[in-house]
């Protein structure tokens, strides 16, 4: 998977940021288009896969990593999790458009 230790570090912002991205730019282009149903399904399929990754990225262990950097990348998974969390929120509490 990533046999870097650092990219364990940066992969879990990333995916919050990806996250962010698709479930904000998801609500713009379907409330222009009219379709803010599925704004809903958008957000909740980025969720399980943006959760999916982190879990996963918690759950690897890189070569050669030092202590500091493994604690680091597990730390950074979970706060990013409840990122996701926290932005998916939004979809489901707020009205849509």
């Amino acid at each position: 998977m990533m046999d870097h230790p650092v990219l364990r570090l940066i992969a879990p912002p990333t995916i919050w940021f990806l996250h962010f991205g698709i479930s904000y730019g998801s609500l713009s282009l379907l409330c222009n288009a009219g379709a803010s149903g599925a704004h809903v399904y958008v957000v909740a399929g980025a969720t399980l896969v943006a959760v999916s990754a982190l879990v996963a990225l918690a759950m690897t262990r890189p070569r050669g990593a030092s202590r500091f950097l493994d604690l680091g990348g597990v730390a950074l998974s979970f706060l990013s999790s409840l990122a996701v969390a926290w932005t998916a929120l939004a979809a489901f509490v707020v009205p849509v458009c």
